[in-house]
């Protein structure tokens, strides 16, 4: 397949970073997308400097506004767009128990996570639609292993990627006559900055350290250790170049969903 431009929405973070890496080796061109323009530049550079091809674009993804301008650029500067990986993601700090949620926090979540999701959603659909049955359309959404469990101190960021799940599902239905291809993948932990942070908030409200945690965690996968953002980025590349996958999330997660904590703890 003649995949070529390709946008990382979220290109900034750990697992958006190594996605739009690992497609610039493969030749895609790669628009990274996101806040932070110092780490943008610098993965563009370092992409430029290996002989791919990118460019970073600022976006604001609580604005419906910054969103709709990030889609209109890329159809600017390239007339098409051929990938959509949408990889942004927040997790609720400080974490709480449900009952203790603050209900501005659960929104940011929401707005980030899901919203800014289903909004960009709707604006590469759009674009891929308007360059017709010729060209072949492809969406991958970051969902997570708790799209499918629930986790403790957890009730915001489950909730969202639950409903990332859903949002990747429908449109999977709706637009495979068209010939876009819309999966998630759902990764298990991988050391970025947004995990550990989660995992320290979540350890100090169980009077926990971060790194007890992490060691009692790491259990849990039947691997015996955590996967890396380069094997995340392996998942969404099968996913962009597979002809007849549509509606699916591939988990990848050294083996946490196959089974229960129970049997974790027998290996």
């Amino acid at each position: 397949m003649a995949l070529k431009i390709c946008l990382v929405v979220g290109g900034t973070g750990g697992l958006g970073r190594a996605i739009a890496e690992h497609l610039a080796i493969r030749n895609y061109t790669v628009v990274i997308a996101g806040r932070n323009a110092t780490i943008g530049t610098d993965i563009v550079s370092r992409i430029r400097s290996a002989g791919g091809r990118a460019c970073f674009l600022s976006c604001d993804l609580s604005s419906a506004i910054s969103i709709k301008e990030l889609h209109s650029k890329v159809h600017s500067l390239y007339n098409r767009l051929d990938v959509a990986i949408n990889a942004a993601g927040i997790a609720l700090q400080p974490a709480a128990k449900l009952a203790d949620v603050d209900l501005s926090g659960f929104k940011m979540v929401m707005d980030i996570n899901v919203t800014a999701v289903f909004l960009c959603m709707q604006e590469q659909l759009r674009t891929m639609l308007e360059q017709g049955n010729s060209q072949v359309g492809r969406i991958i959404n970051l969902a997570s292993i708790y799209s499918s469990a629930g986790a403790p101190f957890g009730a915001a960021y489950c909730t969202s990627k639950h409903a990332v799940v859903g949002l990747t599902k429908t449109a999977a239905l709706e637009y495979a006559p068209q010939g876009i291809a819309i999966n998630a993948v759902a990764p298990g932990a991988v050391p970025t900055a947004m995990t550990e942070t989660a995992l320290d908030s979540a350890g100090k409200l169980g009077d926990q350290d971060f790194g007890k945690i992490g060691e009692e965690m790491v259990k849990q996968y039947p691997m015996g250790r955590y996967g890396s953002a380069e094997e995340v980025a392996k998942a969404v590349t099968y996913l962009i170049e597979s002809d007849w996958t549509t509606g699916t999330v591939l988990t990848v997660d050294g083996g946490w969903s196959a089974g229960t904590s129970m049997n974790h703890a027998l290996l």
